[in-house]
């Protein structure tokens, strides 16, 4: 082998290395620490905390759901969960199809049936949803944010509001 093609391979093989190098973890392992993040969403929503609740998203971000209008960065999705958070708390059970961790981005796919029951004193129906959710996050000094938020609802009720 020249010296050249030897030269040639080596720096092939380090740049190769070198793509390689962002950590990739899949499913399970990239899981945890983005479910955790949703449902402390879910916890800050519980507690009326808006400020809270709008900063695990990034600046830039994007609310998604077929049955809502998009909403556009932090500030608008706090200003559009606030009249829900007076109103309901939620749960969620959730069942992760997929996840992975690439670098400072990361994706979470979960089939998820949320349930929400009126505070106290408030009188208005509870409900529940079935949804499928993909939220992709970006990480910024250490901490996953929610980038990208996208909720369909079930093939059922994604039918129905498409009907009306």
């Amino acid at each position: 082998m020249s010296f050249l093609k030897l030269i040639s391979l080596i720096l092939f093989i380090t740049s190769i290395s070198a793509c390689s190098s962002q950590k990739t973890l899949p499913h399970p392992e990239a899981a945890q620490p983005l479910h955790s993040q949703l449902k402390l969403a879910t916890s800050y929503y519980n507690a009326n905390d808006i400020e809270s609740y709008q900063s695990l998203y990034t600046k830039d971000a994007y609310h998604i759901s077929v049955r809502r209008p998009m909403v556009e960065g932090r500030e608008a999705i706090g200003r559009f969960f606030a009249p829900g958070m007076k109103l309901f708390t939620v749960s969620t059970e959730d069942t992760i199809l997929d996840s992975g961790i690439y670098g400072d981005t990361a994706h979470l796919l979960m089939k998820s049936t949320m349930t929400g029951t009126a505070r106290p004193g408030i009188r208005i129906p509870s409900f529940t949803e079935q949804r499928i959710i993909m939220v992709l996050f970006k990480q910024r000094d250490g901490q996953w944010l929610i980038h990208r938020y996208i909720a369909s609802f079930s093939p059922e009720q994604d039918r129905g509001v498409m009907a009306k």
